[in-house]
């Protein structure tokens, strides 16, 4: 790698942090692009979130036949931000997300595969900021509905998915505390209780993994376009995501 190529890479490194650091009351999963062929074949994939995704990502998926395959996923996002001494903010996120799926192979070299997986998911988020003056909590539970198609070319040590994944996301039971500061004495708070709110994402991923026939390293990358309530989702989240990871295959 030249110094150009490095001085790129580090640049990209660092505002990936940098965009990665906004405080927000959800997270997306990391798209589970499973590219199974024969029944018997599963794979378990983990992965960090870099941008726009939740930090810590556990997937897997199972073939049950040739045709119809089950998946399980989950996701754990936990940061904090600021210092003891000022502002500070914590976050929390948990989900779990299931699907059933089909998938056929277009070619005979089985190389080209159709995929498609939908199922439920449920989640919960919980902010906490703390500073000089006030405290400031939000939490809030979500149940989501998936469906994802995809096609993928897949070899030996390499695969490369395209997959579209259009989620509706129901958030509710929402609890915060929202302070309006007109003097520095005067500081009123309104509690907000039994809030809801619904959003649908539109989720297009391409996933490239590479490496042995059984442990590839993934990388991810995709948008999160909204498709209803917009301007909702892109004040709590980001348009751009990606992430890196392992992936492992076996046969059972």
């Amino acid at each position: 790698m030249n110094t150009t190529k490095l001085l790129v890479f580090l640049i990209i490194t660092i505002l990936t942090y940098l965009l990665s650091s906004c405080v927000t009351v959800y997270r997306p999963v990391v798209i589970n692009s499973p590219v199974l062929q024969d029944k018997g074949e599963g794979n378990i994939a983990a992965s960090i979130g870099l941008l726009g995704d939740g930090l810590y990502n556990l997937q897997s998926a199972y073939a049950v036949s040739d045709k119809l395959a089950l998946m399980l996923n989950g996701m754990h996002h936990a940061k904090s931000y600021g210092s003891m001494s000022a502002d500070s903010d914590k976050i929390r996120f948990f989900s779990v997300e299931s699907g059933v799926g089909y998938f056929r192979n277009l070619n005979p070299a089985k190389s080209i595969l159709f995929q498609c997986y939908t199922g439920p998911g449920l989640g919960r988020t919980k902010s906490i900021n703390t500073g000089n003056s006030s405290t400031v909590d939000f939490s809030a539970y979500y149940a989501s509905f998936f469906v994802q198609p995809g096609i993928a070319y897949t070899e030996d040590n390499f695969d490369a998915a395209l997959d579209i994944k259009a989620n509706y996301l129901w958030m509710y039971d929402i609890h915060g505390r929202l302070y309006s500061e007109f003097e520095f004495w005067n500081t009123e708070s309104q509690q907000v209780n039994n809030m809801m709110l619904h959003l649908i994402n539109l989720e297009p991923a391409i996933t490239i993994r590479g490496g042995g026939k059984k442990i590839k390293g993934v990388f991810q990358s995709g948008l999160v376009i909204p498709l209803y309530k917009s301007k909702n989702y892109l004040v709590m989240n980001q348009f751009i995501k990606t992430s890196v990871g392992i992936y492992y295959t076996f046969n059972y």
